[in-house]
């Protein structure tokens, strides 16, 4: 749904970067034993991208307060439902929800540059330095 709205270079990047900063706040927060950085925070920007950008954009805007706040409550309660794992599970819970936090801070200033997004150009060169940017990571990490 982020794709559709935002277009793929820019979602690409701001998924990326968004879940790359939701993991250095994840690892900042914890105790240093902790080592786990994955792509489900990622994911979990994604969902916070489509959240924050719905609710700054007022996509959704009615006169009603339920209507107003439904893409943060529905994000919640995704965030809620699909990202805390089972008791017990070695699910990491503030990954996830820094992945969210991230992701739906970088979806409230989006559309603030909504005029710039539907630009071809804007598109490609973002999409470009998605993958760049994994590229340089894994040629890094290998």
């Amino acid at each position: 749904m982020a794709g559709r709205v935002l277009g793929p270079g820019v979602t690409w990047l701001t998924v990326l970067l968004s879940g790359a900063v939701g993991n250095l706040v994840n690892t900042m927060l914890l105790d240093p034993s902790h080592r786990a950085i994955g792509a489900s925070t990622a994911v979990f920007a994604a969902l916070g991208l489509v959240a924050g950008f719905s609710w700054s954009a007022k996509l959704f805007a009615q006169d009603r307060w339920a209507y107003r706040l439904g893409p943060i409550v529905g994000g919640i309660a995704l965030l809620a439902f699909t990202g805390t794992g089972s008791p017990g599970s070695n699910t990491d819970t503030g990954a996830h929800l820094t992945g969210f936090l991230c992701g739906f801070l970088s979806g409230t200033v989006l559309p603030r540059m909504y005029h710039f997004i539907p630009d071809p150009r804007v598109q490609m060169y973002t999409g470009y330095a998605a993958l760049f940017i994994v590229t340089l990571a894994w040629i890094a990490a290998l």
